[in-house]
């Protein structure tokens, strides 16, 4: 998988449209000295470029450094008791976790060792701690993304052992009737599969109309969810007329 072509090209666009986008999170787990193959992700302040990977409790599986074919990623396998979990927060620096009141957009690479059922969330959080976008998985391996509190589907069955781009185009200041727009792509990060807009996935309360984090997690015992190519950029301006 051509992972620094694949997310670094987008930020190019970003910066060629308007002043250079700001990054609040960015990770492709290719820092040796900040990710070790099989080992749990760091979560102190200081240690990755940008926010911070977040403490879980014991009654989670963390995720784990993976390595293939030269590519390093995270690994989420849940085991019989508990399931897997990945939390990141967002900051304009590594030395605190920031929340943002900006547009946002928001990309992952995933793939999936098998269908992960409705156990399957990756969310993206405001600072009440509710999901301003989320996406879900059905028994047939389909996603399913949030839109007001109701399920929609997207037609497309997740092959297993294959590379998508997950994209949420958040709006600035979100309102409980704001809306943003969901994008699945194919492993360039270009070729788009399906395109859903809607209703932020939850009702804003108060210190909620900003983003704080994402959450990443399944719980299909001794499956993976497989995630690489993290990156949060803020940029009002560029990502205007994908968000209004």
């Amino acid at each position: 998988m051509m992972k620094h072509w694949l997310l670094k090209l987008p930020l190019f666009a970003l910066c060629a449209a308007s002043a250079c986008a700001t990054v609040m999170f960015d990770e492709d787990f290719e820092d040796s000295s900040i990710y070790v193959e099989g080992r749990p992700l760091p979560v102190d302040k200081g240690i990755i470029h940008h926010g911070q990977w977040d403490i879980l409790s014991k009654s989670v599986q963390p995720g784990v450094v993976g390595q293939l074919e030269g590519n390093s990623f995270l690994e989420l396998r849940a085991t019989d008791r508990l399931k897997a979990r990945a939390i990141g927060r967002f900051g304009y620096s590594n030395a605190e976790a920031s929340l943002i009141a900006d547009a946002l957009q928001f990309r992952l690479s995933f793939k999936i060792s098998t269908s992960l059922n409705d156990t399957l969330h990756i969310q993206l959080c405001g600072g009440d701690g509710k999901a301003r976008a989320s996406v879900g998985m059905d028994n047939d391996g389909r996603l399913n993304v949030s839109f007001g509190g109701e399920r929609e589907i997207v037609d497309t069955t997740l092959r297993p052992h294959t590379w998508y781009v997950l994209e949420f185009l958040m709006p600035e200041k979100p309102k409980t009737k704001s809306a943003f727009t969901f994008n699945l792509y194919e492993a360039d990060g270009k070729t788009l599969i399906s395109s859903k807009r809607g209703q932020i996935s939850r009702s804003v309360e108060d210190g909620g109309s900003s983003y704080s984090h994402f959450d990443i997690q399944h719980n299909v015992a001794g499956e993976i969810l497989f995630i690489d190519n993290i990156k949060a950029v803020v940029n009002p301006e560029t990502l205007k007329g994908a968000t209004d």
